[in-house]
């Protein structure tokens, strides 16, 4: 049985270093959100990185399955993203495998003497490679080189391997969300035991596809992974400047806030599973509470545009 631990600390109303900020407005009766002069950037942190990153593109090899690697890019930096952003790798190189595609490798390696590979290059890579992969369709084992201002400073390679037992039997990512196939409202819970952390989904409104959700959510997961360890009110996060629509936005229902990194970081894969395991691309309205019982938070994905988690959330973005 795995507990999950929150702690009170000042609540924190996250927003993005630069660029214009816009006020999220809410209705005059709320009644399970009261969130005021909370607000977003319309330029966040680009999920590639500034302008002096870039990576270089290797000869393709074996096809990889579409699917399995959008959602292998989001758990990857989902369980990286709780870690320092802004720390590096405890070896020269890590490997990354994972149940939601255990056939697939991912090896990370500094090329800087003496150094290991910084944590945000390897968030800027997997981003820039993933949206390389979608804009052109092409989902292949590759080398991938990172570059930093001209210099060559690290390597991501993709490889299919043969799969351990342990992954195909042992990994539950994707019990996440198998409890909501075919159901209009669906309840998972990320523990067994006492306050383990659980999801309500209600899908509702504009269809989108599985690239859409995967691509909104992986670009959220990089920008939240530069969150700091602390309690704050609410979360909203997209891929700005590209034709992906989903935005995930997320807000705190208690006073004071108990909505974490840990808890967001969470939930957002979480609700990238239900579309994943359910095939149902709507917008979708999640709660998120413990046991199934007390909700500490509302949020979900919207299409780009449309009122940020709809109006279940009660937030709208002026």
């Amino acid at each position: 049985m795995r507990t999950v631990i929150f702690s009170m600390h000042l609540l924190l109303a996250y927003k993005v270093a630069a660029g214009p900020i816009h006020q999220l407005e809410l209705p005059t009766a709320v009644a399970n959100l009261s969130i005021s002069e909370v607000g977003y950037d319309t330029n966040p942190p680009p999920p590639g990185g500034p302008d002096d990153f870039s990576i270089l593109v290797g000869r393709p090899n074996a096809a990889l399955n579409r699917d399995s690697s959008l959602v292998y890019v989001a758990k990857v930096l989902m369980d990286e993203a709780i870690r320092d952003f802004h720390g590096s790798f405890e070896d020269a190189t890590t490997v990354f495998r994972d149940g939601v595609y255990p056939q697939l490798t991912v090896r990370a390696t500094a090329l800087e003497s003496g150094q290991n590979l910084p944590r945000r290059y390897f968030f800027w890579g997997m981003a820039q490679i993933i949206r390389f992969m979608v804009d052109r369709d092409q989902f292949f084992e590759r080398d991938f080189l990172l570059v930093w201002r001209d210099a060559r400073v690290g390597r991501i390679r993709w490889t299919l391997v043969n799969t351990p037992n342990t992954l195909m039997n042992g990994h539950n990512a994707t019990t996440l969300a198998q409890p909501a196939i075919n159901q209009t409202t669906a309840t998972t819970s990320s523990a067994e035991g006492e306050n383990a952390l659980t999801w309500k989904y209600s899908p509702y409104g504009e269809l989108m596809t599985i690239t859409d959700i995967a691509m909104g959510t992986i670009a959220s997961l990089v920008q939240a992974a530069q969150l700091p360890d602390q309690n704050f009110e609410s979360f909203v996060g997209y891929w700005p400047q590209s034709h992906y629509l989903a935005t995930q936005s997320w807000g705190s229902v208690t006073r004071p806030s108990q909505l974490n990194k840990y808890f967001l970081l969470r939930s957002m894969f979480a609700s990238l599973m239900y579309a994943h395991v359910s095939r149902n691309f709507h917008e979708l309205h999640v709660e998120v509470g413990f046991d199934y019982q007390q909700v500490i938070a509302k949020g979900g994905y919207t299409r780009l545009g449309a009122p940020a988690a709809g109006n279940r959330l009660n937030i709208s973005v002026s």
